[in-house]
C-alpha cells in the first residue's frame, strides 16, 4: 500500500503524461498480476473496472463523517483546511497529516469479543424426537 501511495502521489505531484505514464510503469512493473489488475483500476480514478457498471456511492457525507473520526479535529478546524484546498483529496490528506489514531476500515462492531457459541442439537436428534 505504501508503494501505491507513493506512486499515487508522485502522479499527483507532476501534469507531464510523459511523467505520469513513467511514474505509473515503474510501479506496475513491480506487482503480481492480480495485484496490477487491481492497482491499475485504482489508479484509473474507479474502484471497479467499467466492465462492472457498479460505483461506490460515496459522497461528501459519507467521507467526511469518516474522516473527522479518524483525524480527531474539530469541525471548524476541518472547515477552514477546506476552504484551503475546496478539493476532497487534498482536505482529507492535510486532516489527517500527522494524525496517530489508528487506522482501520473494519466496521467497529468486529473489534467486540465474539459472542458464545450456542450448542445446538444435531438435525438428527431434531428429525427422530430425541
Amino acid at each position: 500500500m505504501l508503494q501505491f501511495s507513493q506512486a499515487g502521489a508522485a502522479v499527483g505531484a507532476t501534469s507531464a503524461t510523459l511523467e505520469k505514464t513513467r511514474i505509473l510503469g515503474a510501479y506496475f512493473r513491480t506487482l503480481s498480476e492480480d495485484d496490477l489488475f487491481r492497482a491499475a483500476v485504482y489508479m484509473s480514478g474507479r474502484a471497479f473496472p467499467p466492465s462492472k457498471r457498479r460505483t461506490l456511492g460515496l459522497g461528501w457525507s459519507t467521507v467526511s463523517k469518516v474522516i473527522t473520526n479518524l483525524s480527531g479535529r474539530d469541525e471548524d478546524e476541518l472547515g477552514d483546511i477546506f476552504r484551503k484546498h475546496s478539493d476532497l483529496g487534498d482536505w482529507a490528506g492535510e486532516a489527517l497529516d500527522g494524525s496517530t489514531r489508528p487506522r482501520t476500515l473494519r466496521p467497529r462492531w468486529r473489534r467486540s469479543a465474539p459472542r458464545a457459541a450456542t450448542p445446538r442439537p444435531s438435525l438428527s436428534k431434531t428429525c427422530s424426537g430425541e
